[in-house]
């Protein structure tokens, strides 16, 4: 419960306009404050001028002995919170660095998303097994790109384009596939009724989990892929040393030309179950969708050519099922680039440089 309101505190805190909000709130709080021990002060001048009787002179105390008021002091506490949530979240959040959590094995084994031993099943496509971690987490530098271009083998955190987020998720696929076909439905599912299923069916948030992965290709690169020997990017095979010994460099070729789905019209499928339905909403996605709108664009003479303002990404975890890539929807624009990953600090013990 505690997790779940600070996890949504922080997600609120990523709004600029909360953050500037609460900023001013502080200064309204902070000229108030002064306005009120400004006035405390001239009664205090006011009322010391008044003519009192003489009485018998005593040393004034050392100033390192006069007690400092404590609403001088909660207004120190108040300039210093100020200062900090300024700096923080006004600056070095939106402009400089900012932490950001691995949450799968895609980039295995240079940085570890979370695994338990004890249940495998969680993440099924880790490769760094035997004990229990609970993801690394990282700093993002997210100055230095406004500089200069994000350059081959660098690692990054972006916001993934919609159809890498929609293409992960067989729901999601199903909600696309109804949305573009909607009479297709009522040939290969008569009984299931199409306003209620999409109203089941989620839909892609506008604040979208980040992306972390390496850059393979930058702008003008010709890559291709080749399953089990490795990528060759400008007819030159790169060399890849952040993949874990014996690890193929590939299972999958790429590009490649998928299957054109099939759909199977039958009037006695089970409607109580959704296997048949969503197998044919994800043929569908991966072809018409990733395949001809991501992929195939960019093909030439059998090789995929980087467009401009744009980087390709793979994960270091070239398992099947390792990492849901550029290989599957297609390319990162610059625009898309939230920060550099620069270096872990959490957990001690994975405390490195990227």
């Amino acid at each position: 419960m505690q997790q779940n309101i600070l996890l949504r505190l922080l997600t609120y805190m990523e709004d600029p306009w909360v953050v500037w909000s609460m900023v001013l709130v502080f200064i309204a709080i902070r000229v108030i404050h002064a306005r009120m021990i400004k006035r405390e002060e001239r009664d205090a001048a006011a009322a010391a001028s008044r003519p009192r009787r003489a009485r018998k002179e005593m040393a004034p105390p050392p100033p390192s002995a006069l007690p400092v008021p404590k609403k001088r002091v909660s207004l120190e506490i108040i300039d210093t919170l100020l200062i900090a949530l300024i700096l923080v979240f006004g600056i070095v959040r939106p402009f400089l660095l900012q932490t950001f959590f691995i949450p799968s094995s895609s980039m295995e084994p240079k940085l570890l998303g979370p695994y338990d031993p004890e249940h495998p099943e969680l993440n099924p496509g880790a490769i760094v097994t035997g004990y229990k971690h609970s993801g690394d987490k990282i700093i993002a530098n997210k100055f230095v790109l406004h500089f200069r271009a994000p350059r081959r083998g660098e690692i990054i955190v972006f916001q993934p384009p919609v159809e890498a987020y929609e293409g992960n998720s067989y729901e999601l696929k199903e909600r696309s596939w109804l949305e573009h076909l909607p009479k297709m439905l009522a040939t290969v599912a008569p009984m299931v009724d199409r306003e209620a299923l999409l109203a089941s069916l989620p839909t892609v948030p506008t604040r979208r989990d980040d992306f972390i992965k390496r850059i393979i290709g930058v702008p003008g690169d010709r890559i291709r892929i080749e399953a089990g020997k490795g990528i060759r990017i400008n007819n030159t095979w790169i060399k890849e040393p952040y993949l874990l010994n014996g690890l193929s460099p590939s299972t999958r070729t790429f590009p490649r030309t998928p299957p054109e789905p099939k759909y199977v019209v039958s009037p006695t499928i089970d409607v109580n179950t959704k296997t048949t339905l969503f197998f044919n909403a994800s043929e569908w996605y991966d072809y018409n969708v990733l395949y001809l709108q991501r992929i195939k664009p960019n093909i030439v003479e059998g090789d995929f050519i980087v467009p401009d303002n744009s980087v390709f990404v793979m994960g270091d975890n070239r398992t099947d099922g390792g990492s849901f890539d550029s290989r599957y929807w297609g390319v990162v624009p610059f625009d898309n680039i939230k920060g550099l990953a620069i270096a872990t600090w959490w957990p001690p013990q994975r405390v490195k440089l990227l």
